[in-house]
């Protein structure tokens, strides 16, 4: 019970923070302050921080095992965006996607390796 707690709370921050950047970048796109390929590349850097952070945070709070925590939170992210992305566009599954999905779950994982190694003991 308390790692769903655990993991709901960091998948909340996740998706509102995604909302609210996504949100943000639009409306500067709209008033022509951002071009649509860097809109999508902040996207990507705000994702890829974010799954590396709360890896991070997993490392740290983790006892030992610390890329098992990053696996089990990439794995909630790449779930996440998955099913979003299915909802919204249906299932093209390309290559480039399949690398963006790993590159997620390889942030996660080395946030968690690092947290773990950053430790206060």
């Amino acid at each position: 019970m308390k790692d769903i707690k655990k993991y709901g709370k960091q998948i909340a921050i996740f998706t509102v923070t995604i909302i609210l950047s996504s949100l943000l970048f639009s409306t500067l796109q709209y008033f022509h302050l951002l071009n649509g390929s860097i809109n999508h590349i902040l996207s990507m850097c705000i994702i890829f921080g974010l799954s590396f952070y709360f890896g991070t945070i997993n490392g740290k709070n983790a006892s030992k095992n610390g890329y098992l925590e990053g696996l089990k939170l990439g794995g909630l992210i790449l779930l996440l965006l998955f099913l979003s992305n299915t909802i919204m566009y249906g299932l093209h599954f390309k290559l480039s996607s399949f690398i963006y999905y790993s590159i997620i779950l390889a942030l996660s994982v080395v946030g968690a390796m690092i947290g773990i190694n950053k430790k206060k003991k």
